[in-house]
């Protein structure tokens, strides 16, 4: 895996100057992010060079509570390559997880009905689409990540197509429209989501699902914020943006264990006020106060990891996200004799802005003596799986960097 590594250096961002909800112009950060690692990118080779990083902050709107990435990265650096996009939904027990709950919100809506057609924006592996295959007589998947996965997907009942959603002309209207973990991708959100209405017809029902700012504040998951999700909705914005799109929210639901992610299902119409009671008016101090409690239990788990500094200790998990973990420890993990993970392509790698090594299990010297760090913790279904069978090990002291699980 031979990474052309200048391209990392001096990363081209696009800054946002007002929030893409309500228009608002944006006003300083809330939260400052210096030096923010990209995540996903792996290595063959250790890079000592400082490279993947990029300055960014965190906005919050106070007229419609959406909160938003300072810039934007490109687009062709994030997800351009085969391996700068490694996760796949059918791979992931989070992700397969996360799709059963979504089925299951889905059908608090629609019941056992039948469709004609079926549209994913943003379907990643086509996962998804294969659960839903006897729910329809046609399916049709957009993702950009399809064209790198070396095989044509579209079979059956169900039409793969590898590219950008506002690539794609499609002639045909749907029944159903689902985008789900999609939107926080975006760097228009209300504009794309006005492109995804525009494939619809007066009955067609929407889901949405994606990570929410009342989720990251209120569990202190704000190691969650990283360069790929450039939007953190809020049922405030969410209800504010589909007013101003004349479509009506049917029903919400939160995913506790994927994310915190928040859930949604509309229709084209007048909005009937239903989920009023549920918003929260977050103010920035109330994101600024958790933020330094957030701080504190990462100083926390830093002074864990300085007290065992000379015995063994191994991270656990090779997560998509531990480039972020270290930046909020502030520590670059040099302390850890390598991360262990199962998945063989991962074996031997490096992240591009980490200095330690991925192995196989067979790296660990003596199990018993063993400390382990838990270094997979973006989704709390992960960390529930991952917990019994590191216990089996018997080792003599486990790290959990979170302390609510």
């Amino acid at each position: 895996m031979l990474l052309n590594i200048d391209k990392y250096r001096n990363i081209p961002m696009t800054q946002r100057d007002s929030c893409d909800i309500c228009g608002t112009k944006s006003s300083s950060p809330v939260i400052d992010l210096p030096d923010l690692p990209l995540t996903e990118i792996y290595s063959s080779e250790l890079i000592k060079d400082k490279v993947g990083v990029a300055n960014q902050g965190l906005d919050f709107c106070d007229h419609c509570g959406h909160a938003q990435l300072s810039n934007v990265v490109d687009v062709e650096l994030q997800y351009g390559e085969t391996f700068s996009y490694f996760f796949r939904t059918g791979e992931s027990a989070s992700g397969r997880s996360a799709v059963d709950f979504f089925i299951d919100f889905m059908s608090r809506t629609c019941g056992d009905e039948k469709f004609n057609n079926i549209l994913e924006v943003g379907c990643n592996d086509l996962f998804l689409l294969n659960q839903l295959e006897d729910r329809a007589n046609s399916l049709t998947g957009i993702d950009p990540m399809l064209k790198d996965i070396g095989e044509d997907l579209s079979k059956g009942k169900i039409t793969a197509i590898g590219d950008f959603f506002e690539n794609v002309k499609l002639d045909d209207h749907f029944d159903v429209i689902i985008c789900k973990d999609t939107l926080e991708h975006v760097a228009n959100p209300k504009e794309f989501t006005k492109r995804i209405i525009d494939q619809a017809h007066e009955d067609t029902l929407f889901y949405m699902q994606f990570p929410c700012l009342e989720s990251t504040i209120n569990d202190l998951r704000f190691d969650q914020i990283f360069h790929q999700h450039l939007n953190y909705f809020t049922v405030q914005s969410v209800i504010h943006m589909l007013n101003d799109l004349n479509c009506n929210l049917i029903d919400i639901a939160f995913n506790y264990e994927h994310w915190g992610a928040l859930l949604i299902a509309f229709k084209k119409g007048e909005y009937n006020g239903k989920f009023d009671q549920d918003i929260w008016r977050i103010k920035r101090e109330d994101i600024s106060q958790r933020y330094n409690v957030f701080k504190q239990e990462m100083s926390s788990v830093n002074s864990r990891l300085e007290y065992f500094k000379n015995e063994r200790i191994y991270g656990y998990g090779a997560a998509l996200m531990l480039p972020v973990l270290s930046y909020f420890l502030d520590n670059d993990l040099s302390c850890l004799e390598c991360i262990v993970d199962d998945d063989p392509r991962k074996d031997g790698l490096y992240y591009i802005n980490l200095p330690v090594q991925i192995r196989g299990r067979d790296a660990i010297e003596n199990e018993r003596e063993a400390i382990f760090f838990l270094t997979a913790v973006a989704s709390l279904n992960n960390v529930r799986g991952i917990l019994p069978n590191l216990f089996k090990f018997r080792p003599k002291h486990v790290i959990v960097p979170m302390t609510t699980m």
